[in-house]
């Protein structure tokens, strides 16, 4: 199940940002990217 989540919830912080990093510059190419944090994995919202 974790092999189709975007990003592993198990890897270690520098690797989940490469990874998301990574993962935008490839699908998101060309447009804009609105990504809003807040310090808690379900406070986090990608549009």
């Amino acid at each position: 199940m974790l092999n189709h989540r975007l990003i592993d919830i198990f890897s270690e912080p520098e690797t989940f940002v490469k990874k998301a990093v990574q993962f935008l510059q490839k699908h998101a190419k060309g447009k804009k990217v609105f990504c809003a944090l807040s310090g808690g994995i379900d406070s986090s919202a990608t549009y």
